[in-house]
Order: structure tokens, then C-alpha cells, then sequence
């Protein structure tokens, strides 16, 4: 008697099945991916920004003024943003705009001490070459 073989495996749609699933879950996570970790470095420039309000604040409780500070700390957005600072006697504006390593990244987080923290657009004019904040909503 001829006994029948069959064979045991997968077939190449079963397989390209699986290909094309796959394909659709990395297409779709990938963004969210990278959305997320947009998001976690934007949440330590934030975190950067008030430990520097807290030292700008205790600066002026003993010296009156915020004209003169000049220590800026950057622990956990150091190499995503850079951090600047604007002073004068009543107030002040800090500012962390993101570095070359921060990768398709176009928006600053910006404290002021008239309105708070802020996620701002940074635009740069052609003539001028001066950067200015626009488009600022709450953070």
C-alpha cells in the first residue's frame, strides 16, 4: 500500500501574510514611537526650565533684581536643547530650543515670568536673519 506524505509547513502566502502584517504594525508604530520620545524630551527641557525658574526666583529674593543672573543649570535636556536666558530688573524669559540632535524638532518650550510656560514655534526672518516665537500655546 502507498502510504500518502504530506508535508508540513507554511506556504508563501501564509508567509507573506505575516510580512504584510507586520508591515502595518511598524508603519503605525513607528510615528507613535517617535512622537513619544518628541514628547519625553520636550518634558525634560520643561523640567530643566523650573529648576532655573526655582534658582532665577531665590536669585531675586536676595538680590531684588534678575538683571545680574547668570547660572543656568541643564541636567536632563542637555543634549536635545540648549537653554538661554533674557533678564532684566522686573522679569525675565528663558528659553530652550532645540539642538541639530534633536531631529525634526521646530518647537521651543519657553517660561516667562509674565506668561508661564509655553510651546512656541521658533521662525528665523530671511532679511533679517532675527528668530523670533511664534505661534505660543499653553504646555
Amino acid at each position: 500500500m502507498l502510504k500518502s506524505i504530506r508535508q508540513q509547513g507554511i506556504t508563501l502566502i501564509e508567509l507573506l501574510a505575516v510580512i504584510c502584517m507586520i508591515a502595518i504594525l511598524v508603519a503605525i508604530g513607528i510615528p507613535s514611537y517617535q512622537n513619544f520620545v518628541l514628547k519625553g524630551r520636550r518634558e525634560a527641557a520643561r523640567a530643566d526650565l523650573i529648576d532655573n525658574v526655582r534658582l532665577l526666583e531665590n536669585f531675586y529674593s536676595k538680590n531684588k533684581t534678575f538683571a545680574n543672573f547668570n547660572a543656568i543649570t541643564q541636567n536632563k535636556s542637555q543634549k536635545f536643547y540648549l537653554i538661554t536666558g533674557d533678564y532684566n530688573d522686573n522679569d525675565y524669559q528663558l528659553v530652550a530650543s532645540p539642538t541639530s540632535a534633536n531631529n525634526g524638532e521646530d518647537q521651543s518650550v519657553v517660561y516667562d515670568s509674565i506668561q508661564g510656560l509655553r510651546l512656541c514655534t521658533k521662525t528665523t526672518q530671511a532679511d533679517t536673519n532675527e528668530s523670533q516665537l511664534t505661534n505660543c500655546n499653553p504646555f
